[in-house]
């Protein structure tokens, strides 16, 4: 199968859906973006503006090729008419399968020919697409990004079992087109695979914390100024190849007593903690954002993920250096 994408239809205008859409534009396609109300697109279209201003900043856009940018992008409260005449549809609506479920069976039924791709961060296509019709399921996939999509280059495809395999191979190159750096995740698990990595860090995180083995400002230490910085070039398997001259092997086998005296005393609970628990978490937490906005000069929260953008494309550019 052979598909020429040139025109793409982002549904859902939220904090996913936006960053997609200026990813599209920015990359020359014509993007329609719909969303329920003209007040949502608006905000969207402002936001967009916003981080086009910051990759400007950073030197990553020049002068003339914003407005270009943001006259490819066109609001649409209309969902037949945003997909109507696309070749690629990402779906970026709130983490709700009932939601997602009527989208798919709609987007499939206004365009009979586009392929159908879902920002979900957790739910699996062949949970969305069940009972709707085969010729919706081998069109469908997975395409979940991090946040935000044009920034952060990693996207995970994620087919189900139904879908065609030719679709995953165009979905495949067309984000090497958007210069994303993409993943097949070959079995449907909760999670995929960068999130179940992040969820599992998390609960520790969250256990080191209720154990009061450390406070929260020193877990987050630990990662940014410590695990963050390898993982920012390698991931764990090059990490520990790296630690022992014997590679991988050697490094585990050496490691034996300490990986397990670990694992049997990690974390193993699978339900989230109690309310009370959650605020004093996240009571916590906000003082340190206070903290690091007032380190960084910042005036307020609102602030706060310019700056974070703009540290993660210096970053990026560091590394690509």
């Amino acid at each position: 199968m052979t598909k020429v994408i040139k025109s793409i239809a982002c549904v859902g205008a939220g904090t996913i859906g936006h960053s997609w859409a200026l990813l599209f534009a920015k990359k020359g396609f014509i993007v329609n973006l719909y969303d329920v109300s003209e007040e949502i697109l608006k905000k969207a279209l402002q936001r967009i503006q916003l981080a086009l201003e910051t990759l400007h900043e950073e030197g990553l856009l020049k002068t003339e090729d914003l407005r270009g940018i943001l006259s490819r992008i066109k609001p649409y409260t209309s969902l037949e008419e945003a997909v109507r005449d696309v070749e690629y549809i990402q779906e970026s609506a709130p983490e709700n399968l009932i939601l997602k479920r009527d989208l798919f069976s709609m987007m499939g039924k206004y365009n009979r020919e586009a392929i159908l791709a879902s920002s979900t961060s957790s739910i699996p296509m062949s949970r969305i697409v069940k009972d709707l019709s085969s010729d919706i399921q081998k069109r469908a996939l997975v395409v979940h990004p991090f946040n935000p999509p044009h920034i952060i280059p990693l996207v995970e495809i994620v087919p189900s079992p139904m879908t065609d395999p030719d679709i995953v191979k165009i979905v495949y190159d067309l984000m090497v087109k958007l210069d994303k750096t993409p993943i097949i995740v070959k079995k449907e698990v909760p999670g995929f695979v960068a999130n179940r990595l992040q969820f599992a860090l998390f609960r520790e995180a969250i256990n080191l914390v209720l154990n009061d083995v450390a406070s929260i400002e020193d877990v987050e230490k630990a990662l940014y100024q410590g695990l963050g910085l390898r993982w920012a070039i390698m991931g764990p398997f090059i990490t520990f190849y790296l630690a022992d001259p014997g590679g991988l092997e050697q490094a585990i086998i050496k490691l034996k007593e300490a990986f397990e005296s670990v694992w049997r005393d990690i974390a193993t609970w699978t339900q989230i903690p109690p309310p009370h628990i959650l605020k004093a978490l996240n009571d916590n937490t906000k003082v340190l954002v206070k903290t690091l906005i007032e380190k960084r000069g910042l005036k307020d929260l609102a602030e706060l993920p310019k700056w974070r953008d703009k540290t993660l494309l210096r970053l990026i550019k560091a590394r690509e250096g």
